[in-house]
Protein backbone atom coordinates (compact mmCIF):
# COMPACT_ATOMS: atom_id res chain seq x y z
CA UNK A 1 0.00 0.00 0.00
CA UNK A 2 1.07 3.32 -0.90
CA UNK A 3 1.97 6.75 1.33
CA UNK A 4 -0.81 9.15 1.91
CA UNK A 5 -1.44 11.63 -0.98
CA UNK A 6 -0.56 14.30 1.17
CA UNK A 7 2.49 12.36 3.10
CA UNK A 8 3.93 12.10 -0.12
CA UNK A 9 3.47 16.05 -0.81
CA UNK A 10 5.28 16.84 2.47
CA UNK A 11 7.82 14.57 1.81
CA UNK A 12 8.56 16.41 -2.09
CA UNK A 13 8.19 20.09 -0.48
CA UNK A 14 9.90 21.16 2.21
CA UNK A 15 9.06 24.47 3.89
CA UNK A 16 12.80 25.38 2.97
CA UNK A 17 12.13 24.57 -0.61
CA UNK A 18 9.34 27.42 -0.77
CA UNK A 19 10.28 30.17 1.87
CA UNK A 20 13.89 31.79 1.38
CA UNK A 21 14.38 32.63 4.82
CA UNK A 22 14.35 28.96 5.48
CA UNK A 23 16.33 27.80 2.22
CA UNK A 24 18.97 30.18 3.49
CA UNK A 25 19.45 29.30 6.96
CA UNK A 26 19.05 25.51 5.70
CA UNK A 27 22.07 26.79 3.34
CA UNK A 28 24.17 28.22 6.06
CA UNK A 29 23.55 24.94 8.51
CA UNK A 30 24.42 22.20 5.56
CA UNK A 31 27.69 24.81 5.49
CA UNK A 32 28.93 24.51 8.76
CA UNK A 33 28.13 20.76 8.82
CA UNK A 34 30.14 20.23 5.97
CA UNK A 35 32.91 22.51 7.28
CA UNK A 36 33.02 19.99 10.40
CA UNK A 37 32.66 17.23 8.53
CA UNK A 38 35.66 18.06 7.04
CA UNK A 39 37.41 19.00 9.84
CA UNK A 40 36.86 15.91 11.94
CA UNK A 41 37.76 13.57 9.12
CA UNK A 42 41.34 15.36 9.38
CA UNK A 43 40.80 15.36 12.92
CA UNK A 44 42.04 19.26 13.20
CA UNK A 45 40.53 22.05 11.90
CA UNK A 46 40.52 22.68 8.20
CA UNK A 47 42.70 25.37 6.55
CA UNK A 48 40.85 28.16 4.81
CA UNK A 49 43.20 27.36 1.80
CA UNK A 50 41.74 23.97 1.80
CA UNK A 51 38.14 24.44 3.10
CA UNK A 52 38.04 26.87 -0.04
CA UNK A 53 39.35 23.97 -2.34
CA UNK A 54 37.30 21.61 -1.24
CA UNK A 55 33.99 23.64 -0.92
CA UNK A 56 31.28 22.73 -3.88
CA UNK A 57 31.20 26.66 -5.76
CA UNK A 58 27.12 26.24 -4.85
CA UNK A 59 28.53 26.92 -1.34
CA UNK A 60 30.48 29.58 -1.45
CA UNK A 61 28.15 31.82 -2.68
CA UNK A 62 24.76 33.29 -1.55
CA UNK A 63 23.91 34.81 -5.01
CA UNK A 64 20.46 32.71 -4.65
CA UNK A 65 19.41 33.88 -1.40
CA UNK A 66 19.14 37.93 -2.56
CA UNK A 67 18.74 36.90 -6.33
CA UNK A 68 15.20 35.93 -8.32
CA UNK A 69 16.01 34.84 -11.92
CA UNK A 70 19.37 36.29 -11.60
CA UNK A 71 17.70 39.72 -10.75
CA UNK A 72 18.66 41.40 -6.74
CA UNK A 73 15.56 42.01 -5.13
CA UNK A 74 17.00 43.10 -1.62
CA UNK A 75 16.51 46.82 -1.17
CA UNK A 76 19.73 47.36 1.36
CA UNK A 77 23.06 45.00 1.05
CA UNK A 78 24.86 45.40 4.75
CA UNK A 79 28.96 44.76 4.30
CA UNK A 80 30.66 42.95 6.64
CA UNK A 81 34.08 45.43 6.26
CA UNK A 82 32.13 48.83 7.09
CA UNK A 83 29.04 47.12 9.09
CA UNK A 84 28.45 49.96 11.68
CA UNK A 85 28.21 52.72 8.81
CA UNK A 86 25.88 50.49 6.62
CA UNK A 87 23.96 49.97 10.21
CA UNK A 88 23.53 53.77 11.01
CA UNK A 89 22.73 54.54 6.89
CA UNK A 90 19.99 51.83 7.39
CA UNK A 91 18.24 53.08 10.47
CA UNK A 92 18.35 56.98 8.83
CA UNK A 93 16.42 55.37 5.80
CA UNK A 94 14.29 53.85 8.11
CA UNK A 95 13.78 56.99 10.11
CA UNK A 96 14.05 54.68 13.22
CA UNK A 97 14.52 56.65 16.50
CA UNK A 98 17.83 54.70 17.72
CA UNK A 99 20.52 53.78 15.32
CA UNK A 100 20.62 49.82 15.16
CA UNK A 101 23.50 47.82 17.23
CA UNK A 102 25.19 44.25 17.05
CA UNK A 103 24.98 42.56 20.24
CA UNK A 104 27.72 42.82 21.75
CA UNK A 105 28.37 39.30 22.43
CA UNK A 106 27.96 37.38 18.84
CA UNK A 107 26.76 33.93 18.31
CA UNK A 108 29.57 32.79 16.30
CA UNK A 109 32.22 35.54 17.42
CA UNK A 110 34.74 33.02 18.79
CA UNK A 111 34.86 30.38 16.23
CA UNK A 112 36.82 32.76 13.75
CA UNK A 113 40.12 33.20 15.74
CA UNK A 114 42.17 34.66 13.22
CA UNK A 115 40.78 38.32 12.84
CA UNK A 116 43.44 39.60 10.32
CA UNK A 117 41.48 41.25 6.78
CA UNK A 118 41.09 39.21 4.09
CA UNK A 119 43.95 40.69 2.15
CA UNK A 120 46.19 39.31 4.97
CA UNK A 121 44.25 35.61 5.48
CA UNK A 122 43.61 34.48 1.90
CA UNK A 123 46.23 33.34 -0.26
CA UNK A 124 46.22 33.97 -4.19
CA UNK A 125 44.46 31.12 -4.74
CA UNK A 126 41.52 31.56 -2.40
CA UNK A 127 41.52 35.15 -3.78
CA UNK A 128 41.24 34.32 -6.77
CA UNK A 129 38.40 31.20 -6.54
CA UNK A 130 36.28 33.40 -4.45
CA UNK A 131 36.19 36.11 -7.20
CA UNK A 132 35.48 33.30 -9.75
CA UNK A 133 32.72 31.81 -7.91
CA UNK A 134 31.06 35.19 -6.37
CA UNK A 135 31.60 37.53 -8.98
CA UNK A 136 28.33 38.20 -9.07
CA UNK A 137 28.07 39.35 -5.79
CA UNK A 138 31.39 41.43 -6.38
CA UNK A 139 29.64 43.09 -9.17
CA UNK A 140 26.63 43.47 -7.75
CA UNK A 141 27.36 44.87 -4.30
CA UNK A 142 31.12 46.42 -5.17
CA UNK A 143 29.83 48.24 -8.26
CA UNK A 144 33.01 51.13 -7.89
CA UNK A 145 34.72 49.94 -5.21
CA UNK A 146 37.56 46.99 -4.22
CA UNK A 147 36.59 44.52 -1.50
Amino acid sequence: MGAHPQEQRSEQHRPEDVDPDRRASRKHKDREALHDQRSHRLRQPISLAAYLQSCPSGELSNWPVYTIDDQVVVDVMLRHEHLEQDLAALAERLRLERPLQLPVQRPKGQIRKDRRPWQEVLDPEGERRIRQVCARELAAFYAGSTP
